[in-house]
């Protein structure tokens, strides 16, 4: 579980107690609440169509106080418009689970020789959000290799990021620096040897663009 998602289940929590805490101070919704499983019970326990009837009024009444209720649609609301973020921003891998690919028609295997991973693929558009990796004290490797599709690499300020980008056809553009084109490149950020979290990415593609941006 990465931190964005940890972070969203604390503010879904705040705001579930304190849907919690307005439901407590509402002087007409308990005692609703409370016919409605009284009646619910009796029509389980009791076969009668008063019972069925009475349950289904109160549970009725219960929800309609309930939407009328602001912090209910803020706990509704709230995890699907964090839903949509974390799609758009490939955030429900899990920690570590940086690497985002569009068909995962790929071979991934650790390599225990550097303690990093690499990615052998035909073809895709990649993610690699570094907001999302579980840094170790060493540094990370990733290396990815395929032959065609674009790839963006996402950097946070605390990272420190060494880069090996080679295409064949495509161009590679990281940061503000001018873009270059058909070639290979190295880039060392600026950080590099102080920095606590660092990490060195090895992408080579066939056909395709390699963009650094931050993030």
């Amino acid at each position: 579980m990465n931190n964005r998602f940890k972070l969203i289940l604390v503010i879904e929590g705040i705001i579930l107690l304190g849907l919690l805490i307005h439901v407590v101070k509402s002087p007409h919704f308990f005692p609703f609440i409370l016919l409605a499983i009284i009646f619910s019970s009796l029509a389980l326990l009791i076969k009668s169509r008063f019972f069925r009837t009475m349950s289904v009024i109160f549970l009725v009444i219960t929800a309609l106080l309930l939407l009328t209720m602001g912090w209910f649609w803020l706990a509704l609301l709230f995890p699907l418009l964090a839903f949509f973020w974390l799609m758009r921003r490939g955030g429900f891998a899990q920690s570590g689970n940086y690497y985002q690919n569009e068909n995962q028609n790929y071979e991934s295997y650790d390599d225990h020789e550097d303690e990093g991973e690499t990615v052998n693929q035909k073809s895709g558009n990649d993610i690699i959000d570094l907001a999302l990796v579980d840094f170790k004290a060493e540094g990370n490797h990733l290396s990815i290799k395929k032959i065609s599709g674009n790839t963006k690499i996402i950097v946070p300020e605390d990272v420190a990021l060494i880069l090996e980008a080679s295409t064949k056809s495509g161009i590679i553009k990281i940061f503000n620096l001018t873009p270059v084109m058909n070639t290979q490149t190295r880039y060392f950020s600026e950080n590099t040897e102080e920095a606590e979290k660092k990490i060195s990415i090895k992408v080579q593609v066939q056909t395709g663009n390699i963009e650094v941006v931050a993030g």
